[in-house]
């Protein structure tokens, strides 16, 4: 019962905040991305539920997922590589648009920050 609302809540919490941020602006999506990342994702939910089968999810078992996923992203860092090798330069995406380093950590440490507020909250909240 609680896998399911943990999992439960992980699926309709990635729903609402890519909602949410498609409403703000559109989300593009190239389909290598899609075609890369569907496969996986139906994967890696038929691996976590082939390891929950035996009534629960064990410390080895959230290694076992947490190797795939380091696989995954090792695995796209090396396609990323290959494809910046082969257009000859590393900018991707919108040449005019202008990135503010600063910015962006600002922004990484605000939602971090957020983050930690709320989980800190929600525990509180069930703990009473």
């Amino acid at each position: 019962m609680a896998f399911g609302d943990v999992a439960g809540s992980n699926v309709a919490n990635i729903g609402l905040i890519l909602g949410a941020a498609a409403a703000i602006r559109s989300l593009d999506a190239h389909a290598c991305v899609i075609r890369r990342g569907t496969p996986i994702a139906f994967a890696a939910a038929l691996a976590l539920w082939v390891l929950a089968l035996d009534s629960g999810i064990s410390r080895s078992d959230g290694m076992i997922l947490l190797a795939g996923f380091g696989g995954f992203v090792y695995y796209l860092y090396q396609n990323e590589i290959g494809e910046v090798r082969a257009a000859g330069n590393i900018s991707h995406g919108n040449p005019e648009a202008k990135t503010h380093r600063s910015a962006d950590i600002a922004m990484i440490v605000g939602g971090l920050a957020a983050l930690i507020a709320g989980a800190h909250l929600m525990v509180e909240a069930a703990v009473k």
